[in-house]
């Protein structure tokens, strides 16, 4: 509107980038309206592995056996590897 106002670009550019800019506020809030009541816990969740993650080296140093394969399973829990153990390469990634 200042650029308008201001005489930087004519009516007919000023006139189109109203248009869209309407038409992309109502896309917007089309898609809120499709997504319902979102729930954030789940990037509360993301938060907080997040933390953990950062925090694991710690952890595992002051771990006995039985927690440390329990961060084990976790970290590897989807993971697939071949040819190395997955122990090995937790290991490495900690050090």
């Amino acid at each position: 509107l200042n650029a308008y106002l201001g005489g930087v670009i004519d009516e007919p550019t000023f006139r189109s980038k109203t248009d869209e800019l309407k038409s992309e506020a109502e896309g917007v809030k089309t898609s809120l309206e499709r997504c319902g009541d979102a729930d954030a816990s789940g990037g509360d969740m993301a938060l907080r592995v997040f933390d953990w993650m950062q925090r694991l080296p710690e952890i595992w140093r002051g771990s006995k056996m039985l927690e440390k394969r329990e961060i084990l399973e976790t970290v590897s829990l989807n993971r697939t590897l071949v040819g190395q153990r997955q122990f090995t390469v937790l290991a490495l990634e900690i050090m």
